[in-house]
């Protein structure tokens, strides 16, 4: 049967939205390894991120939406403020937690966020959610209490808490953005990043960083601008569950870094735990698409 020209034009859509979801979830699965690379604390990685990152976010959307986008900070209502907070403490979370927790306790927290999405939605404006995303957050709950459970009695308890923030910081950030799409999310991201990098200044100096240290941060705020953008993009051309199915990538790829350039090993109940949240985010996806 031959392919029709709007057929075949879908198709080629298909195929570069699902390329560029997935090379964003490569980069995003590199984010713990350019925070352990570097030799300073987390506020260092912080503010060089943020350094490096905002500009190229904020030129990519000048050139996609024009000037006028930039003028919508300033009609920025309550929700977009709300995403510039609670941006800022997942992204203080995020990062600090890779500096005292495995890379792959933070990744697999980080993959539970779409169930603590539905929880959080429901609670605060009583969205409908199925019964079987229900369990399914139950199993990767469980999943998340072994791998605590093995950090239990260790420095990784701490990394772990933080973790857990994260993915609630992250998962609220999900909400407010499917909430409220009118609100100039990309550009709230943006000051979120600029509060934190100049907090950052309050708690470190990050002058004191290594010329290889900046190298190390500049690519990781760089790596941070491309995810975001190809993320947004690829969003665009794919069905949402396949975005999901396709972004779950960055789940497993995170600890196979770790382990092949750090030679991070997690412990068994990483992998049990993981192997769950994982497992369960999959079948859900597929369920849902």
């Amino acid at each position: 049967m031959t392919i029709t020209a709007p057929q075949d034009a879908e198709a080629r859509a298909a195929v570069l939205g699902t390329t560029l979801v997935a090379l964003s979830a490569v980069l995003w699965s590199a984010a713990g390894l350019f925070t352990k690379a570097a030799a300073v604390d987390a506020w260092g990685v912080i503010f060089w991120r943020s350094v490096f990152s905002i500009l190229p976010i904020l030129l990519y959307v000048r050139w996609k939406d024009g000037p006028g986008q930039l003028a919508q900070l300033r009609r920025m209502g309550p929700a977009g403020w709300a995403v510039v907070l609670v941006g800022a403490a997942a992204t203080y979370c995020f990062i600090t937690a890779f500096k005292h927790t495995s890379i792959a306790n933070v990744a697999t927290f980080y993959a539970c966020t779409p169930f603590l999405a539905a929880a959080i939605g429901w609670l605060l404006f009583r969205e409908r959610t199925s019964s079987l995303t229900l369990l399914a957050a139950a199993a990767a709950f469980g999943g998340v209490l072994i791998m605590v459970w093995g950090s239990l009695g260790t420095p990784n308890i701490v990394g772990d808490g933080l973790g857990i923030l994260m993915a609630i910081g992250m998962a609220t950030l999900m909400v407010l953005i499917r909430r409220y799409p009118k609100e100039p999310m990309v550009l709230a991201a943006c000051v979120s990043g600029a509060i934190t990098g100049l907090l950052a200044t309050l708690f470190t100096d990050p002058m004191a960083a290594s010329s290889r240290d900046l190298l190390i941060l500049a690519g990781f705020g760089l790596a941070f601008a491309a995810a975001h953008i190809m993320l947004t993009e690829g969003a665009r051309l794919i069905p949402p569950a396949r975005t999901g199915v396709v972004g779950t990538l960055e789940t497993p790829l995170a600890p196979v870094w770790a382990w092949a350039i750090l030679s991070e090993v997690p412990p068994l109940t990483t992998w049990i735990g993981g192997g769950i949240v994982l497992a369960t985010v999959v079948w859900n996806l597929l369920r849902e698409r």
